[in-house]
């Protein structure tokens, strides 16, 4: 028996939409990374966990780093401070990904290898790891998007939709369809036995 994700409240049908359109469309957004969070806990899918929670964090350290080190309004000492402060969590992030994340051994040297540049090129590193990291999320998103695709139609049979019964106006078109389509292929009957 499998687990269900333990949810307060459902899904909005806007977010299914978007959830299930890409994986990207999942991470991007706050409440989907905690939705998928939940979905892999209660399946105790641990690598993919510790995967999400690389990719978190390294958003979170190249967003800080676009907000503080390219920030023209701080000091010199603060921008300083910044930039080390993000050198410093870049250096936890690749320790956390050699522990934890399936990389390549080309991938880590790429990432130790950046700890020794400097910060640009560090973040472009980081950037371009964060784009991998998501890929190795592929086949948990499958089946997370499978899930959502259950709730989505839940929610389609709930309010009426694809519940297989016509409301009368869609019954009477159709009825007029099919003698259309009906009284088309008597005519074509005929026509062929001349």
């Amino acid at each position: 028996m499998t687990a269900c994700i333990p949810c307060s409240s459902r899904i909005a049908p806007e977010d299914l939409d978007r959830w299930t359109d890409n994986i990207q469309n999942v991470l991007m957004a706050d409440e989907g990374r905690g939705r998928f969070k939940q979905f892999l806990e209660s399946r105790q899918l641990h690598d993919a966990i510790n995967t999400l929670e690389f990719w978190e964090r390294t958003n979170a350290c190249l967003h800080t780093y676009e907000r503080s080190c390219k920030n023209h309004h701080l000091t010199s000492h603060q921008k300083a401070e910044a930039c080390a402060k993000f050198k410093r969590d870049a250096r936890s992030l690749v320790e956390f990904a050699d522990e934890n994340i399936n990389f390549t051994v080309h991938q880590m040297t790429l990432l130790y290898s950046a700890l020794d540049k400097d910060n640009e090129d560090l973040h472009n590193t980081l950037a371009r790891t964060l784009s991998s990291t998501s890929h190795l999320l592929d086949n948990e998103y499958v089946i997370f998007r499978k899930y959502l695709l259950k709730q989505k139609l839940s929610l389609h049979k709930k309010h009426g939709h694809g519940s297989g019964k016509l409301s009368p106006t869609s019954q009477a078109a159709k009825d007029r369809q099919n003698d259309a389509t009906h009284h088309k292929h008597l005519h074509a009957g005929i026509g062929s036995t001349k």
